[in-house]
This record gives structure tokens, sequence and C-alpha cells, in this order.
């Protein structure tokens, strides 16, 4: 699993090729929607120990973003304040997001909750969610055929 739940959302994207059935659902913030200003991009790769999401939070500090785990949902919450310099600013263009924001995801069931790690350094967020170690990939060995059929 790992379907994006809500981001702020206001039009769909199509669903990834490799991920197509992690991501279900996926959507994207968009400006032209009132109380929508920004929606940080979201990557989730999955290793054999962990899944770990990348979220892009540039020109925050670790203190203005919020992770939490609740109900198998994931969110990654925060603000972004305009920088307006003085009163006697005349901007001609603002091109950069700003406002609160919220990504929620919700975790595979055989994420280990207890032992989720978060980072945040240059912008950008990292959350490692460790697989607990029975769910890890187990090679099955293939025995010779012993010629005795076994009904069942």
């Amino acid at each position: 699993m790992f379907p994006v739940i809500r981001n702020n959302m206001c039009y769909a994207v199509p669903e990834f090729n490799r991920f197509d059935r992690i991501f279900t659902g996926l959507t994207k913030g968009y400006p032209g929607r009132r109380g929508v200003h920004w929606a940080p991009a979201v990557d989730v790769s999955e290793k054999d120990d962990a899944f770990v999401v990348n979220a892009e939070v540039p020109g925050l500090d670790k203190e203005d973003i919020e992770v939490t785990l609740s109900e198998g949902l994931l969110t990654i919450r925060g603000e972004k304040k305009f920088e307006n310099g003085d009163d006697k600013t005349n901007y001609r263009r603002v091109e950069r997001r700003y406002g609160s924001f919220a990504r929620t995801l919700r975790i595979p069931d055989n994420v280990q909750t207890d032992a989720i790690d978060a980072a945040y350094k240059d912008g950008v967020l990292r959350v490692t969610l460790p697989k607990r170690p029975e769910a890890a990939p187990k090679r099955i060995e293939i025995n010779e055929a012993t010629g005795t059929a076994v009904n069942g």
C-alpha cells in the first residue's frame, strides 16, 4: 500500500508506473484553489528493510515541521511563512509557495511503527519506516522430489 490520503488536493495526477499499487489517488496541491498554496513533493522508495519517504520542504526550519502517525496514517504538516521584507517592498512577481500544508500517506501493515525515524537536512525531510523483521523476504529452498505422491 502507501496511497496518498489527502494533500490539500485540487486535481488528480496519473499513477506512477512502478508504484501503481503503492500510490493510489496521488494528488498534488494547486495554487489556483482557495486555501491551497503549496504541497511538498514526496518521493517514496522501498528497500529490503524499510520504506523511505523524502519530502521537499525548502525554506523551513525543522521546528516548523510536524510528523505524526495515527491509525496507520503518516502525516507531514507545517507552514511556510511569507518573508515580506519591509512595508515598502513592491513585489512585481511572487512564484515561491507559502502557507500551511499537510501530506498524509497510509503506511503498509508491515512497518515497525515504534522505530520510525525522521531527519531534516538541506530542505529535505527524510522519514524512514523500517519493516518488521518477519516481513523481510525469505528464500525457500526447493528440495528434490521423492517420487511419493501426496494426496490431500
